[in-house]
This record gives structure tokens, C-alpha cells and sequence, in this order.
């Protein structure tokens, strides 16, 4: 990934993009460090064109359908996009029911948000992602 091989960005991508029923679970525990190497590589390239910003987006979101998924996609969404749609680090840290209804929630406002972006979607709401996480 850090020298941008296409094909095996194209193989993260389509980890990314498989729906729930059909992943597999050796991937998902590599998902989070993979999701790290994505980002920094596009951050070292950021005029790329092997993967559209649409897509990576919209994997991203799809993301968002799972508790462990949320913790590596929603930062990364903010990061790229520059939206704030809510966090849940602010929220109770011992009433755990309580932080895993707001990150659902969370994860409902991107899906939204795509939804009623996506069509009309144009690269560039913040292309260049931040450098100082």
C-alpha cells in the first residue's frame, strides 16, 4: 500500500466495501491498521488517482454499520471531510449502553448525510485531508 500498488489498493477498497454478511473475520482484525495505511498514503499522494474520493467515502460509510468498524471509519471520515457529525468520546465512559446508542447514532448521521450526498457528491468537500492527527 505505501508505494500505491493499484492492485492492492483495489483489494483494501474491496474489503472495505463488502457488506456485513460477507467479510471475513481474519481481515476485519487488520482493518484498523489498514485503514492507518490508507490514510497515510493518501496523504503522501494527494493528487492520486487510483482511488476516487466517492468511493473511499462511500466504503467508509458503509463502515459505519458496526461497533468495532465505527472506532477506525468515523475519525477518518472527519479527517477527509472536515464534517463534524458528533463523537461519542464526550459521552459517559462507565454507562456503556449508553456511549453504544450514541455511537449508533453517530454512525446513522454519516449514513444520512451520504445518502443525501452521494448522488450529487463533488470531490473536493476537503480533499486534502489533515496531516496533524
Amino acid at each position: 500500500m505505501k508505494v500505491g500498488d493499484p492492485e492492492t489498493l483495489e483489494s483494501v477498497l474491496g474489503w472495505l466495501e463488502a457488506p456485513e454478511g460477507q467479510r471475513v473475520k481474519s481481515i476485519e482484525s487488520q482493518m484498523p491498521m489498514l485503514l492507518r495505511y490508507l490514510e497515510s498514503f493518501l496523504i503522501e499522494n494527494p493528487n492520486q488517482e487510483i482511488i476516487t474520493e466517492h468511493r473511499l467515502l462511500g466504503a467508509l460509510i458503509m463502515r459505519t454499520d458496526h461497533r468495532n468498524n465505527r472506532n477506525s471509519s468515523i475519525p477518518m471520515l472527519r479527517r477527509l471531510t472536515g464534517l463534524d457529525l458528533g463523537w461519542w468520546n464526550t459521552y459517559s465512559i462507565t454507562d456503556m449502553n449508553e456511549r453504544y446508542k450514541v455511537q449508533e447514532d453517530v454512525g446513522d448521521l454519516w449514513r444520512a448525510w451520504w445518502d443525501e450526498n452521494s448522488e450529487d457528491f463533488k470531490p473536493g468537500i476537503k480533499s486534502a485531508p489533515l496531516r496533524n492527527r
